[in-house]
């Protein structure tokens, strides 16, 4: 979306200045190459609406309507985007004006009446429409009128010549080039147009032209006639192509000759300018060689009169003048004052609408209640029934009984290590059997009480302690109501009869076979409260137990060394560090790191477990 005038504080021209393509040297010893010439610009607004001064040089000196920032030459190359990106960003740039090049544009020149006829001064806006409607008929028809603009023109005005009408347009099979400028707004203005806007701020150029590729345009202000063209040169002479074009065009405004050796320069001003004042400031003959067509550009842009700036309307695509609702409306609350006041309402209405709710609400209740202290005892109560209500929602599965029943089918020599019960999910048991066989019961057993269902082993793996398992289960639906009795009677023959067999239970004997099994530490103590007392139990077990080999510190595996083992191996090396690892008087550096270790070996087991084949020996 093009924003207004009034709107635009800084704009940024940009001209591509193309290398002199005959072949001559520039005025600095070199051909050169193409260039984008940068122009940065403040507008000055307030300026009065007036037309250009008429015949005899009346209305005397104008205040400048710009005032130049910056200007810079940045190379044609694939970086000039960034580098312009940058600029732009520097300098807040609110709109870019392009000039386009004059072999791309449509140029006619048209007559005004006289603007002080019948001693009344045609108002501005009425010439700007009346050229308007002269594009309309001189311009072909097929261009759209986001493609045509109109405007006056008045090269060399210390000379008194009359302001002409110049109408350009801008073919739709002409393209503006590649896109630069980060997407901000542009609008396009054609390079005739734009030298015809540097010989006005100027003053007192009889002939000006500026060539880019294979065509020239020129500007010449004769006392009766000025011409305005973009001609294209053809054929092998170049060099004398445009003298032809020069030549031609002053003559039939009125003037000399006016080519001469600097003829093929990128910019050339007739009768040369000395120290002319652009942007509110002297600008030497070099600056004006390399900044003038985008300077010519901005003056025009900046002129408050709109039968001068709507030269400056081309645009490539047709420009979306009004937003849509809902971007008015996004930017209207943008504001910085709307957005501050609709917070500070935001907040009133958050916190104090449900505060004078509140208190109109109690208000009511207590104009409607006569005794307050019943009510709340009442609601104190409601309160604890409905957290009861709720927490029986969460657990509505009775935990207790479940474990119990778990425990009831398991059989002596399985040890489980972890239980995890989830709400709607299954179940899953981890530990460690002393053989196969048991796993089976132990699955089997589950299966009978039917509370649990879909019983399923998905990972066993053998071990020097035994056989190390995973048992997922899941509970059957009303699984509460069932009463499972325990699988083997525990109180006909005791645990420990079972483990140590029948006769004496001394803790003597317990000490000979604890060996066997000192690596599953639970084991002892889960015995001895089954079948004695805590007091009678204590005391053998402290003054009878033998002592201990010493403990052998495995040493450290690398994850490299543990990626290189193969099944066996695996299961010797978690043996070694989980034995190791549960002994007593192992500081607890080491016991983190031996848990680690034997943690990544049981995880190598199970690779080979998944993959379903077993490692070499």
């Amino acid at each position: 979306m093009i924003p207004s005038r009034d709107h635009v504080r800084t704009v940024c021209a940009l001209h591509r200045q193309h290398a002199p393509a005959i072949g001559t040297p520039s005025a600095d010893g070199d051909a050169g190459a193409d260039v984008w010439q940068v122009l940065i610009a403040s507008i000055i607004h307030g300026s009065s609406e007036s037309l250009p001064p008429g015949p005899g040089g009346a209305g005397g000196a104008i205040a400048p309507t710009f005032e130049i920032r910056e200007a810079q030459t940045i190379p044609a190359t694939a970086q000039a985007e960034t580098q312009l990106a940058a600029i732009l960003n520097a300098h807040a740039v609110d709109l870019i004006v392009r000039v386009l090049p004059g072999s791309s544009a449509l140029t006619r020149v048209v007559g005004l009446p006289d603007a002080h006829e019948g001693g009344t001064e045609t108002g501005a806006s009425q010439i700007a429409d009346a050229l308007s409607l002269i594009a309309e008929t001189e311009l072909p028809s097929a261009l759209p009128p986001y493609r045509r603009a109109a405007g006056l023109v008045l090269p060399g005005r210390s000379t008194g010549r009359r302001p002409v009408g110049l109408l350009t347009g801008w073919p739709g099979s002409a393209a503006a080039g590649p896109s630069i400028g980060g997407g901000l707004p542009e609008v396009f203005v054609a390079e005739p147009a734009a030298l015809a806007g540097l010989a006005q701020t100027v003053g007192g150029v009889e002939c000006a032209w500026s060539i880019e590729g294979s065509s020239v345009n020129l500007v010449c202000a004769g006392a009766e006639k000025t011409v305005i063209r973009a001609a294209r040169i053809s054929g092998s002479d170049a060099q004398a192509g445009i003298r032809r074009v020069i030549g031609e065009s002053a003559k039939a405004a009125g003037l000399s000759d006016a080519a001469s050796d600097r003829a093929f320069q990128p910019l050339v001003l007739r009768p040369s300018p000395g120290t002319p004042r652009i942007g509110g400031q002297s600008r030497d003959e070099r600056w004006v060689r390399s900044f003038g067509i985008a300077a010519g550009a901005i003056a025009l842009y900046a002129d408050p009169s709109p039968a001068v700036h709507g030269l400056v309307s081309l645009h490539e695509i047709e420009p979306q003048l009004k937003p849509p609702v809902l971007v008015r409306i996004t930017r209207f609350f943008a504001r910085p004052a709307v957005a501050a006041s609709l917070l500070i309402l935001a907040v009133l209405l958050a916190v104090g609408v449900p505060i004078a709710a509140s208190y109109a609400r109690v208000r009511i209740l207590e104009k409607q209640i006569a005794d307050e202290r019943s009510l709340i005892e009442r609601n104190t109560a409601d309160e604890r029934d409905l957290a009861f209500y709720r927490l029986l929602g969460e657990k509505r599965w009775p935990m207790t009984k479940l474990l119990a029943d778990i425990a009831g089918a398991s059989p002596v020599g399985v040890t489980l290590d972890a239980v995890e019960l989830g709400v709607g999910e299954q179940v899953v048991l981890r530990g460690i059997a002393e053989n196969s066989g048991q796993i089976t019961t132990f699955r089997e057993n589950l299966g009978k009480t039917r509370i649990f269902g879909e019983v399923a082993t998905p990972s066993t793996t053998p071990g020097p302690d035994g056989v190390s398992f995973t048992l997922n289960a899941r509970v059957a639906p009303g699984a509460a109501r069932f009463v499972a009795p325990p699988i083997d009677d525990f109180a006909a023959r005791p645990l420990v009869d079972r483990l140590h067999g029948d006769g004496p239970r001394a803790s003597t004997r317990r000490n000979a076979n604890a060996g066997s099994r000192r690596d599953r530490p639970s084991a002892t103590p889960v015995t001895s409260r089954s079948t004695t007392s805590p007091s009678s139990a204590r005391a053998p077990v402290v003054s009878t137990t033998p002592s201990r080999e010493p403990v052998v510190i495995p040493p450290p595996l690398s994850d490299a060394a543990i990626a290189k083992l193969d099944r066996l191996e695996a299961m010797r090396e978690w043996g070694a560090r989980r034995k190791a690892a549960t002994q007593p008087g192992i500081d607890e550096e080491t016991r983190k790191r031996l848990t680690s270790e034997y943690e990544k070996a049981r995880a190598r087991m199970q690779q080979f477990n998944q993959a379903g084949g077993g490692g070499g020996q």
